[in-house]
């Protein structure tokens, strides 16, 4: 079941999946009993079908190698921020569960918040914020609205509201992803898209014009 998640998720971003982007079952089971922590299914399937890939899992924040996995109270981190001031993990108590919720905090910190909910819906929008700041997919752009303004969210009600990350919400269509938050005294739209051809689209959609695009 999993497995077929993450190779649709990774599809919808543009990257079809091959055996080399995989860990094998015995590379986990020998972290999971250096731990002493029991891997969860959304966990042990995500590196299974993707746990060497780079474009998406390294290209901005870093997806850690099961040799890498660590343990920070009470939690096993297997994601970092890009500049290391965040990591993201599940629960060693929750370890049990299939689709435990992800957690975020600051390295040494016992303070921790949800990370967007369960493993799958946070490895979800981790993948679309690697496509969209990392560059990970075939367009970016960004602009600064000054307010959030009634057509903005009128347009934003058409998409699909995936969930937020970091203080910013992720919208999709078929091969297009938007993030909007809030920036100062107005609010940031960043998006991206899978074919570098539908770019305009993307802008128009919004009734936005860029301010940067790469």
């Amino acid at each position: 079941m999993y497995i077929d998640f993450y190779r649709q998720l990774f599809a919808s971003v543009g990257k079809n999946l091959n055996h080399e982007d995989g860990i094998p079952d015995s590379e986990i089971d020998n972290q999971a009993v250096r731990l002493g922590v029991h891997v969860p299914a959304s966990v042990r399937a995500f590196y299974r079908v993707a746990g060497r890939e780079t474009q998406f899992n390294q290209e901005h924040d870093r997806l850690l190698l099961p040799n890498q996995w660590y343990l920070d109270h009470g939690r096993l981190i297997f994601y970092e921020e890009n500049q290391c001031v965040v990591n993201y993990g599940f629960k060693v108590i929750d370890a049990n569960q299939d689709d435990p919720i992800a957690y975020a905090a600051n390295p040494d910190d016992e303070e921790f918040w949800v990370a967007g909910g369960p493993i799958t819906k946070y490895l979800s929008l981790q993948t679309y914020w690697q496509a969209v700041f990392g560059g990970a997919i075939g367009y970016v752009g960004w602009c600064h609205v000054c307010t959030n303004s009634p057509d903005i969210s009128d347009r934003l009600s058409a998409w699909e509201d995936v969930g937020e990350l970091s203080g910013i919400r992720c919208y999709l269509k078929p091969g297009r992803i938007i993030w909007f938050g809030k920036d100062g005294d107005g609010f940031v739209v960043f998006g991206g898209v899978v074919n570098a051809d539908d770019k305009d689209i993307l802008a128009q959609d919004l009734g936005l014009e860029w301010d940067e695009e790469s």
